[in-house]
């Protein structure tokens, strides 16, 4: 009723009053800022864990289970998942909005820390990530070919798409996945391991010792030098049976026991 009686009453004044809020209104859609591509934070924090070897069920309750209990004392926790593979756990904290995720990722650490001592000591130090969506990948390259092996698209991949790519400007970073790399598959079995009082870490330190190169100096002759390096890269497939892993009572225990 106001604003009716106001417009018959004094036409000028509700005309110019409509025009001066139309132009308010023009003025502000035109500074009002617009991003395609808007910088959101995100509230989600990621700590991921490494045990080599480890099936999931390992992971899960050796190592997932107890980092989820610590950091269920956290302040402003919404929910918390975790993801358990081989070798590999994923647990995510998605936080209630507002919450500075700055200070909830140095929380989490802290958290982690204090149970360090209750998770496996083999495992590697557990990473602890701001989840961000801007970091994923904008672009996948398919490659293939009729007339070459995967193991001869694997290197043109890794070796020249990817290096010419990561030179584009503005490129962040370029990872290579899929293909067909040479590698010895390793089986381990878990009655003999707990016989002889071994870990899957132990195998695996003992396969990274027997087969590397290490440099050893060089050699001076007169104006010449040589490089001198001590070759221990293993050729035949064969010879990693004979890998020491560890000594029980004076006896070797090589990786084919």
């Amino acid at each position: 009723m106001f604003l009716s009686d106001v417009s018959i009453r004094r036409p000028v004044f509700a005309t110019m009053m409509m025009v001066a809020l139309m132009v308010l209104g023009i003025v502000s859609y035109r500074r009002l800022a617009i991003d395609e591509y808007p910088d959101i934070t995100y509230p989600v924090v990621v700590a991921q864990t490494s045990y080599p070897g480890a099936s999931p069920e390992v992971m899960e309750r050796e190592v997932s289970r107890p980092i989820e209990e610590a950091l269920n004392t956290v302040q402003g926790v919404r929910e918390l998942t975790s993801t358990n593979l081989e070798g590999i756990s994923i647990v995510r904290v998605l936080f209630e909005l507002g919450v500075d995720v700055g200070d909830a990722q140095q929380d989490i650490q802290s958290k982690i820390a204090r149970i360090r001592r209750q998770l496996p000591e083999d495992i590697e130090d557990p990473v602890i990530q701001h989840f961000d969506p801007n970091d994923r990948a904008i672009m996948s390259v398919a490659i293939q070919s009729t007339d070459r092996s995967i193991r001869d698209l694997t290197d043109l991949a890794d070796q020249t798409i990817s290096t010419r790519i990561e030179a584009v400007s503005g490129v962040g970073g370029v990872n290579v996945i899929g293909g067909a790399a040479r590698q010895i598959r390793v089986e381990l079995r878990p009655d003999a391991m707990r016989a002889y009082g071994i870990s899957p870490a132990q195998v695996s330190a003992a396969l990274q010792r027997e087969n590397q190169e290490v440099p050893a100096g060089r050699v001076e002759r007169g104006e010449t030098e040589q490089l001198v390096r001590i070759t221990g890269r293993i050729e035949d497939p064969r010879e990693f049976g004979g890998i020491v892993v560890a000594v029980r009572n004076g006896v070797p225990v090589r990786l084919s026991d």
